[in-house]
Parts: C-alpha cells; sequence; structure tokens
C-alpha cells in the first residue's frame, strides 16, 4: 500500500459491514484534539469485535503515562467498563491515578469489575489510588498486580483492599518483590466475611516456611470454601484446595 501510495496510483476501496466502536471513535477524536498520532496497535485492540463495549483491553501495547493519555480521557468519557486490561505496557503510578480518577467519578456504581495491570511498572503508591476509590471497593472482584515492584511498602495498601473489597475473589500478587512482612500481614487483616478464593503469591522472596503455615491456617478457618492458594519461591509449589 505505502509503496502504491508513493507512486501516486489511484486506489479505490469499499469497506462493508463496519461495526462502529464507541470507544474507539473517542480515543480517535482525542487524538485529534491533542494532535496525537494515533496507537495502530490499540486501535486494532478497541476494534476486537469478540469483546464486548464493557470489555477494554489494551495490554501490549506500548503505552507509557503519557501516550495512554488520549485512551483514559476517551475512556472517562465511555464509563462503562466490567473489565480492563492494561497488561503488558510501561504503564506506572500517573496513570493509575488518572484510572482513579475515572472510576470515581463514574455513574457505574454496581457490576463486578476486573483489573489486569500485571506486568507494567507501578508502585506501592498505585495501590493507594485503589484504596482512595469507594467505588472500586465495591465493584473490584479480580485483581491482577503482578510482576509489578510493589515490594513490602504496600502491604497497608494491600491490607486495605482485601478489608474493604467484600467482592474481590481473585488476588494475584506473584513476582512483586514480596516478603513474609507483606504475606503474614495479609494473613492478619483475613476476616471470616472475605470471599476471596483464588490467591496467588508465587515468586516472591524470602517467604517463610512459618509464614506460609500462619496464612494456610487462617484460610482454612475461614468459611468460605477454598479452590486454591498457589505459592512457588525456590521451585517448591503449595496448593491448597478445600471444597
Amino acid at each position: 500500500m505505502k509503496n502504491l501510495l508513493s507512486q501516486k496510483v489511484c486506489i479505490e476501496a469499499v469497506i462493508n459491514e463496519w461495526v462502529p466502536k464507541r470507544l474507539m471513535k473517542l480515543y480517535m477524536d482525542f487524538c485529534d484534539k491533542s494532535t496525537e498520532a494515533p496507537s495502530h496497535k490499540l486501535l486494532k485492540k478497541l476494534y476486537n469485535l469478540e469483546v464486548s463495549e464493557d470489555e477494554v483491553i489494551v495490554s501490549d501495547c506500548v503505552l507509557q503515562d503519557r501516550s495512554i493519555l488520549s485512551f483514559l480521557h476517551a475512556l472517562e468519557v465511555h464509563k462503562t467498563v466490567a473489565l480492563l486490561d492494561i497488561s503488558y505496557n510501561s504503564l506506572g503510578n500517573e496513570t493509575m491515578e488518572k484510572i482513579q480518577q475515572i472510576f470515581t467519578s463514574s455513574n457505574q456504581k454496581y457490576g463486578g469489575l476486573t483489573l489486569d495491570l500485571h506486568c507494567n511498572r507501578f508502585g506501592p503508591t498505585a495501590l493507594f489510588e485503589i484504596c482512595e476509590c469507594p467505588v472500586m471497593f465495591k465493584r473490584l472482584e479480580v485483581l491482577n498486580l503482578s510482576q509489578n515492584r510493589l515490594t513490602d511498602a504496600c502491604n497497608s495498601y494491600l491490607s486495605t483492599i482485601l478489608e474493604n473489597c467484600q467482592a474481590l475473589y481473585n488476588l494475584k500478587i506473584e513476582q512483586c518483590s514480596l516478603t513474609s512482612r507483606t504475606i503474614q500481614k495479609l494473613a492478619d487483616c483475613l476476616h471470616g466475611g472475605s470471599v476471596l478464593s483464588h490467591l496467588l503469591i508465587g515468586k516472591n522472596n524470602p517467604i517463610s516456611a512459618n509464614t506460609m503455615v500462619n496464612l494456610l491456617s487462617k484460610l482454612l478457618s475461614l468459611k468460605w470454601n477454598w479452590s486454591s492458594v498457589e505459592w512457588s519461591s525456590t521451585g517448591s509449589v503449595c496448593l491448597l484446595h478445600y471444597l
């Protein structure tokens, strides 16, 4: 196509059955306003006809805090989101602050929410933004934070999320530079009203055997029927199935 255009050859094209995608159009409009070229990877993800308008999947689009701004402005207007997947990008805490503002101002107060944030550059204060958002407390069901450098500085934020997100049943915090300190904090804050049934804490080190025993004992004391807990530190794997 580029070769033909460079030769100034006239090309006639016909597009049939174009399906409008509202979020894609909003993104293009905001790119025009900011005189920014739209990301072709992002456009392709937004036009995926296999997902609904409520499912926003923009993983692996080479996005950074600055390049995602037009998309976030579009998402703020779009409002209705049941799943937001921004994994495998290079996003930091600035993006998470904007996402918190989007959900806070949203009219969508009910319905399950899945947040897939894994494999980015989020730090501990990214979780502070979740803690500051009552809408997420009500809606959040699945939270994937794996492969972000959260460190033990996030333990109070994680505890707040576990204590307040009453619908949260799936938490993934693999490879987040966590130690026994954070895992013990999570065990301490688990309560009888928790519906957490799937927990992944693998590839964090060091996590002591005593900490794992305390965590598993606390999980077994909950009334909820556990499906799985997965932990891998130095090649060993601990699986708990309790139905």
